[in-house]
């Protein structure tokens, strides 16, 4: 099931399992982040299972002046993936960002994150750019949009 994330609730799930699943420990921004989504400028969705335990999260931002959001997080629990969870919950983020009237939404992943780029692509998403050392030395990134018109 893919409802609305709390912090209040899923916090320590899903900072537990973006922890695990991240080569790198989250930058102390994603905490700070992680507890203040939702708000106005921020959309939030989590999945869980049956037994309501969190496996999945994503979050997208829109504080542009011209209707774009970022795709900020999409992680999923490994004991969950390939279930189409990722799916469901960029497509719950879509669909509120299309009712806060977002026209576009971008996401960066690594360049190496081949099965993420082909997982955007799937979703229609297309590449715009790559972005040279974007993660740091060496790890560059692709910036990835869809238009949320046509939805």
């Amino acid at each position: 099931m893919i409802r609305d994330y709390s912090p209040q609730i899923d916090f320590d799930e899903v900072f537990s399992f973006m922890r695990e699943i991240l080569s790198e420990p989250p930058y102390d921004d994603a905490r700070e982040e992680l507890l203040t989504y939702p708000d106005r400028k921020m959309t939030a969705k989590v999945a869980v299972d049956n037994g309501d335990k969190s496996v999945g999260f994503c979050a997208a931002t829109h504080p542009y002046w011209n209707n774009i959001a970022i795709i900020d997080y999409l992680v999923v629990a490994p004991t969950a993936r390939n279930k189409g969870i990722g799916r469901q919950l960029i497509a719950a983020v879509e669909a509120t960002l299309q009712d806060n009237d977002i026209r576009f939404v971008c996401v960066q992943t690594a360049t190496w994150n081949l099965d993420g780029i082909r997982f955007y692509e799937r979703l229609g998403y297309s590449r715009l750019t790559v972005l040279p050392d974007y993660f740091g030395d060496g790890n560059d990134a692709v910036w990835l949009s869809r238009s949320l018109l046509s939805l």
